[in-house]
């Protein structure tokens, strides 16, 4: 089967080319303006203009390998993983099996293109509480919790559902767990990393500097990640700290680093969909210090186990936190106890093949 998709999120795209390999589909991305100037990729349109479009439907694609009329990406991120690109005029000519729009603002166009096709159109859900243009939709993928259905307990997760009178399947995205695999101990006994990408621009980065720099014995604490622009620092300088390591850009080396420190540092409450960073975490199972409350009725929000698999210290204060971190580095048997605990309440609670399977089970009834 032939599916057809838009590009915005490295790991996303990683996780439908992986579902793709599960259920025999051959996937294409847009590639080329030709995709914008149809009105087809809309995305960020109103407020951007062609520059977001630029980024993905040119940006990404440039050095790219011509194959006929299309491209192939070697991805940078996805160590040996070829993307295959399409322009607007191809996609026109080729016969489709899927189209599926995973941004809402293209929804309509891609939509329109699949109706022209007579291929079956899909919207995925990546973000709480995205609102898509269900009416359009013969399928939809959710790789969120539905809280406006009610649809946020692991009970819910990889089967055939409704939702917004469409058929559903709940599902985590995809990635690799022979990237993301278990070890112990951490090469850096020491580390408390962060991995959330642009947190200076978030609003809890204030209070970890706050902790961060009044107990530089503590644990060496390193931020992980696109740098971002705090809304306190001067907007006309590169914001740095003596905290942050950079982007990482090879999934791989991600995995690495996850895995050797001793303690993955997540207190994001801002901005979150599917949640990779935090899975990512718990399948090489590391403790997770974090907010528990801001995933409460999402994906990740059952991997949190009080004591067991991670703590949530949102509300503890400066010396009861210093005290929780001084245990888990100096205690070896504890931190291999919540290490293992970590990446078994991952494998409890995430079944690619079994939503893979639900995934095909629906679409059987679906394309013809």
């Amino acid at each position: 089967m032939k599916l057809l998709t838009d590009y915005h999120h490295h790991a996303l795209a990683e996780s439908l080319l992986l579902l793709g390999e599960r259920l025999g589909w051959d996937v294409y991305f847009p590639a080329g303006m030709d995709w914008f100037t149809s009105d087809t990729w809309q995305f960020e349109k109103v407020w951007h203009g062609d520059r977001v479009a630029r980024q993905y439907l040119e940006g990404i694609w440039a050095g790219a390998e011509p194959q006929g009329s299309g491209l192939l990406r070697h991805d940078p991120r996805h160590l040996g993983r070829i993307q295959r690109g399409i322009s607007h005029a191809e996609a026109v000519d080729t016969d489709w099996d899927i189209i599926l729009s995973t941004l809402p603002a293209n929804d309509v166009g891609f939509h329109a293109l699949a109706k022209s096709k007579g291929a079956a159109f899909g919207v995925q859900v990546g973000n709480n509480h995205q609102e898509s243009d269900w009416g359009r939709a013969d399928f939809i993928l959710s790789s969120s919790t539905l809280p406006q259905a009610g649809f946020v307990t692991p009970d819910t997760w990889g089967k055939r559902l409704t939702f917004q009178g469409k058929p559903t399947v709940i599902y985590h995205q995809e990635f690799s767990l022979d990237t993301f695999h278990e070890q112990w101990p951490p090469a850096e006994a020491n580390t408390v990393a962060s991995f959330v990408n642009c947190y200076p621009e978030g609003p809890s980065y204030p209070a970890f500097l706050e902790f961060a720099r009044a107990h530089p014995d503590l644990a060496e604490f390193k931020v992980y990640g696109a740098t971002g622009q705090p809304s306190w620092a001067d907007p006309a300088v590169p914001y740095t700290d003596e905290f942050q390591r950079g982007d990482i850009g090879p999934v791989p080396d991600v995995a690495d680093a996850m895995r050797a420190a001793r303690l993955i540092w997540h207190t994001k409450h801002w901005s979150d969909g599917f949640g990779h960073t935090i899975h990512n975490a718990f399948a090489v199972g590391r403790p997770v210090l974090g907010f528990q409350r801001y995933y409460q009725d999402k994906f990740a929000g059952p991997l949190w186990q009080e004591g067991v698999t991670s703590y949530d210290i949102e509300h503890l204060d400066h010396a009861d936190l210093a005290a929780l971190i001084h245990r888990l580095i100096r205690d070896d048997e504890r931190h291999l106890r919540m290490s293992q605990a970590a990446a078994a309440r991952f494998r409890d609670l995430v079944d690619f093949d079994g939503e893979a399977d639900a995934i095909q089970a629906m679409l059987a009834d679906i394309v013809a």
